[in-house]
């Protein structure tokens, strides 16, 4: 098991849901988690103050609101970086309210082995039933960050908002932003991003609260002024 991954109660974070073919065991914890393999959500990085990013289009991540907007640089597989030109948040982003969602621009489109994370379309969000099985990736504490993997279950289902709980271990401080894999006909989909702890210590097993992926794709459309790109991913 690896070194724990300390994060404090409301702080930002993303999780995401699937159930995989690899080992995605009970004990795959976040806090003492493994670490993923490079060519595994290889989407998924950090941005320069430490939170997860994750990417959804050729030229943009996104990240919880609470994180801020002045960032310069993500960080995917540890070592490639990549500038930002520029970050904005939900203007009413809250940590339980489904809006805590940002977004930055990357400064170059052209990112090979770095794959662009699907996430689920409105249909297959209403398809989600408490109960299901799911996988957190995040960036935590440790240094230097490593990708880990942490088996939830999907506990609860409204308009805006998931939660997850987590049985052998927790999400911790850096995990913010993490995204929510499903399985959709066998094809894993981003179905939410971590934004806070319900309750209790960092790292401790629980609940933590997601922003939808519908929530967060409908405030994209709305808010991008180069919404055609954009669209055309999905």
């Amino acid at each position: 098991m690896m070194a724990s991954l300390r994060r404090y109660a409301w702080t930002p974070l993303v999780l995401i849901l699937a159930s995989w073919s690899w080992d995605a065991r009970p004990g795959a914890a976040l806090d003492g988690a493994q670490a993923a393999p490079a060519h595994l959500w290889s989407g998924v990085g950090h941005l320069d103050d430490g939170c997860t990013a994750t990417r959804v289009h050729a030229r943009r991540v996104i990240y919880p609101a609470h994180c801020g907007a002045a960032h310069a640089m993500v960080v995917f597989d540890g070592r490639r970086e990549v500038r930002l030109r520029g970050c904005r948040v939900h203007h009413d982003w809250g940590y339980t309210n489904g809006l805590d969602v940002g977004y930055c621009e990357l400064d170059e489109e052209g990112l090979g082995g770095v794959e662009v994370v699907q996430m689920a379309d409105p249909r297959e969000m209403s398809e989600l039933l408490a109960g299901t099985p799911v996988t957190v990736v995040g960036h935590g504490n440790p240094q230097p960050r490593t990708k880990r993997f942490l088996a939830a279950t999907l506990e609860r289902i409204r308009p805006r908002l998931l939660s997850v709980r987590t049985q052998t271990g927790g999400v911790c401080r850096g995990d913010s932003g993490a995204p929510i894999f499903a399985k959709f006909r066998n094809e894993p989909r981003m179905i939410g991003m971590i934004s806070a702890r319900r309750r209790g210590e960092a790292c401790e097993t629980g609940v933590s609260w997601a922003s939808r992926s519908d929530v967060i794709r409908r405030w994209l459309d709305a808010t991008i002024e180069t919404l055609r790109p954009f669209k055309e991913l999905f």
